[in-house]
């Protein structure tokens, strides 16, 4: 570290501003990928469905390369939505196949709040038997 410090006396700035081009980067890809999406539903609708569909498609690889880069769990959860909303917007038919998936995830959320709301309310009467 010292020898890097010697060589490169900026390291930590380089660095940092290393984040922030990728960062702007990953910004300007999600921003792009959007902007292509929302220009194919809206050929889609009016007049040019091949287009349209040519342009989603696109921005779906857009935006699945932005979600690569940053591995978020807000980014992730937007790109499956938009995903799912592709799929139903071109392929109804198989989306309507694969809603047994939407329905074993909600089942599973619903399965987990009630031990979840239990745990806490069974926790924080446990925390005041502590005060006295």
């Amino acid at each position: 570290m010292l020898l890097a410090g010697c060589v490169f006396p900026d390291m930590p700035n380089l660095i940092a501003a290393t984040r922030r081009s990728k960062s702007a980067f990953t910004l300007v890809l999600g921003v792009a990928g959007l902007t292509l999406w929302l220009a194919g539903a809206a050929a889609g609708l009016v007049a040019h469905p091949s287009l349209g569909l040519a342009l989603r498609v696109v921005a779906i690889l857009i935006f699945a390369a932005a979600s690569i880069r940053r591995s978020s769990l807000l980014v992730w959860t937007f790109f499956a939505m938009l995903a799912g909303v592709e799929l139903g917007f071109d392929v109804p038919h198989l989306a309507v196949q694969v809603r047994f998936l939407g329905d074993l995830f909600l089942r599973l959320i619903r399965m987990i709040v009630a031990p979840l709301i239990f745990a806490t309310i069974n926790n924080g009467i446990e925390g005041h038997n502590q005060l006295r």
